[in-house]
């Protein structure tokens, strides 16, 4: 009897402490969760690693549901007091003060819209909360109206609040797919109808002139040739790129452009001194400014209303705390610890919007504003304090993904559990930086596919330029008779047998490392130089390795839907295959693989094996000297590294002219791809399919009569 006199004690002490701080403890995780969101929201779109998406993602989803939550806690704590109290006492009046707080919570912050390209489809949920919620904070603010000093500050506080919201509404609804598409300025028009409006002129009595105008365009119209701008670096770089801003949001919303689109951009990054590193800058700078069109309230900040009512929040926060610190006074009327949280909610709300401001200060389109309009004084001042050329826009590296030679106790407990291929490829896809000169090796190569390309005509069709997924390089070193056929097999066994073969014909190279048949493999770099001893070996590899890691984690981007299942499949056989061993010891699994046949697996091994060798042994021209023979077979051997990566390259293009721009943009949340710069840089240079539009000969006959 005892004891359940104890446990009812217990139990209704525990309750007791539950009751009272249910709604605390609701309230000031709503405060940490918005903290989080504006402190990493924005960092990763430039930060790779999963551990930031996991926070960021269960922080976005537990905000909206915790601020909800606490605001419909109050709201049923408001009709308790009444319902056996009969009156409102004026510590639930400090608590029914922290509902518009959970409304400003609600609205989000300035860094984070929406975590992935889908939330913006859901502004309709968002709208009929903004009206729901909104209603029964207002509710509990008139309910619990004590015509005191609280009462009157919580209006600013519920205005600011419903405003937020409503602003997050807006931002989804204009960064949803059929908006976004919408809202690209059409700066085209019907050739058709260039005929038909100078045929009625003409019938109205107006003289046409039939003669041809010529316009002249500047290299690049966007470079404001000030000393300011030459004094800071990546200014003109930036100035560029919002040049290119619609091309871009028409890539984005995979809309057909016309050729002025193209012949503008080919024009800037062709024939305008353009070197790999600016290149590659200016795509950064783009595809920041579409990560924050679709994951942040760019739409809204950036405007004369966004600027404005941010400085106004901050003032109207201000003022509610200066008026609030003078209740100290009467601090024995409410609790001490509710006081605080509400002194905290006010503190955090001012930093969250000091923040945001700052923001706003030192983004690139402030930046590019100052520029415009020539505010040299504080664009040297912001510039000092975060200079253009260190800003990190994305993480500039790739992630590489390779068959582990090795088994680990881990490995063991992993696969008792069926895990262990699942998480191998978290444990192996290792990032690593995105050097130079492989920007210069993918910049200058695909530069090299435009004269192809010129006598095709108005109209850029993307099978002549990177269809092939590497027929056309092999075709360039004339190995296409007896290599060919491993690009002609299903995308994702083309990508295993290279990535095999390529890591076969390494592991050789670095078994024979000191003789003279491999000796000067290491060294040999592109023809041009400028890669900071990166060699044309380490291209290959970090191709070969990339390729397989989108392949493994990211198949949808090369629309192959059962990439990870086919590397879980054929890593166990590959990994016995290749993971030590001597060069005879590898010749007699090739034997032993080229018998046994049979599964999928040894079938893929057992064509790298082949292309490796293939590679390696190209088929000798007689010419009847022993000399030309050895230069040719040692000259032959140095273009090994050449096609290799040639072929792994025209493979990259191929996969980033075959992505959907959707899953472009679902990657710059995730800290950005290699692939999307790729892609974009193809655009740049007219290689992809969006420029499918010729010039109509009803041009010609309007102007020529």
């Amino acid at each position: 009897m005892k004891g359940r006199q104890m446990m009812d004690v217990f139990n209704l002490d525990w309750r007791k402490i539950w009751k009272e701080w249910e709604l605390r403890g609701l309230v000031i995780l709503s405060l940490t969760c918005q903290i989080i969101l504006i402190t990493l929201g924005k960092r990763r779109k430039y930060i790779a690693g999963s551990w930031i998406g996991i926070i960021v993602w269960s922080t976005y989803l537990l905000a909206d549901y915790i601020a909800a939550m606490a605001i419909s806690i109050l709201s049923n704590d408001l009709g308790d007091v009444y319902r056996f109290r009969g009156s409102l006492d004026e510590q639930f009046a400090l608590k029914a003060f922290w509902g518009p707080f959970l409304l400003m919570h609600l609205g989000g912050t300035d860094s984070i819209s929406a975590f992935s390209v889908e939330d913006n489809e859901l502004w309709r949920r968002h709208a009929l909360g903004v009206l729901s919620q909104a209603l029964i904070t207002a509710y509990v603010l008139l309910t619990a109206w004590t015509n005191s000093r609280l009462s009157l500050l919580s209006i600013p506080i519920f205005c600011i609040g419903l405003v937020k919201y409503s602003e997050r509404v807006w931002v989804l609804y204009s960064s949803s797919k059929k908006k976004f598409r919408n809202s690209i300025p059409t700066t085209s028009f019907s050739d058709s109808n260039v005929t038909e409006q100078c045929n009625l002129k003409q019938l109205e009595g107006y003289n046409l002139t039939h003669q041809v105008l010529e316009f002249e365009v500047s290299e690049n119209p966007a470079i404001i040739e000030t000393q300011v701008v030459k004094s800071i670096s990546d200014a003109s770089k930036l100035l560029t790129a919002y040049n290119f801003l619609d091309m871009v949001k028409g890539l984005f919303a995979d809309v057909l452009l016309g050729v002025h689109d193209r012949d503008a951009s080919k024009e800037i990054f062709e024939h305008n001194n353009m070197n790999a590193g600016d290149a590659f800058k200016i795509i950064e700078i783009e595809l920041s400014y579409i990560y924050d069109l679709m994951y942040t309230k760019a739409e809204v900040v950036y405007s004369i209303w966004g600027i404005v009512s941010r400085i106004i929040w901050i003032f109207l926060i201000l003022s509610v705390l200066v008026m609030l610190l003078p209740l100290m006074q009467k601090q024995q009327r409410y609790s001490k610890i509710e006081y605080y949280i509400t002194l905290v909610l006010l503190v955090v709300a001012l930093l969250l919007e000091l923040s945001a401001i700052a923001s706003l200060l030192y983004s690139d389109r402030t930046a590019h504003w100052l520029i415009t309009h020539y505010k040299t004084t504080i664009l040297k001042i912001l510039e000092y304090f975060s200079p253009l050329a260190k800003r990190r826009r994305w993480s500039d590296s790739l992630k590489l993904l390779s068959f582990s030679p090795k088994e680990e106790v881990l490995h063991q407990i992993l696969k008792k559990l069926r895990i262990d291929k699942i998480l191998e490829i978290h444990q192996y896809g290792t990032p690593t930086k995105f050097s130079e000169g492989l920007k210069k090796f993918i910049f200058d190569e695909i530069k090299q596919f435009r004269p192809r390309e010129r006598n095709i005509g108005n109209a850029t069709v993307l099978e002549a330029s990177f269809g092939r997924r590497g027929g056309r390089m092999l075709e360039r070193f004339n190995r296409h008779i007896e290599l060919e056929w491993s690009v002609k097999l299903g995308f994702d066994e083309s990508i295993i047998i290279w990535h095999l073969a390529t890591k076969i014909i390494c592991s050789d190279t670095e078994e024979y490392s000191d003789s003279e048949e491999y000796s000067n493999l290491e060294e040999y770099s592109y023809p041009g130089g400028g890669y900071k001893n990166v060699s044309k070996r380490k291209i290959c590899e970090q191709l070969s390795q990339y390729m397989l890691y989108l392949l493994v984690e990211h198949p949808y981007m090369l629309r192959i839907g059962i990439g990870q299942i086919r590397f879980q499949d054929v890593h166990a056989d590959v990994r016995n295959f290749i993971k030590g061993g001597t060069k005879d010891a590898r010749i007699a699994s090739i034997k032993k693989e080229t018998t046994r046949g049979g599964s999928k697996s040894n079938f893929l091994i057992v064509k790298a094996c082949k292309l490796a060798f293939a590679i390696k042994n190209p088929p000798k021209e007689d010419s009847g000297n022993k000399t030309n023979e050895d230069q040719e077979s040692e000259t032959k051997k140095r273009e090994h590294w050449d096609m290799i990566a040639n072929v792994w390259l025209e493979m990259l293009g191929h996969a980033a002219g075959l992505c959907e721009a959707t899953n472009h943009a679902r990657q710059l949340s995730k800290g950005g791809e290699l692939l999307t710069h790729v892609w974009l840089l193809m655009a740049h240079l007219g290689l992809t399919d969006h420029f499918q539009i010729e010039r109509s000969p009803s041009i010609v006959a309007a102007v020529a009569g």
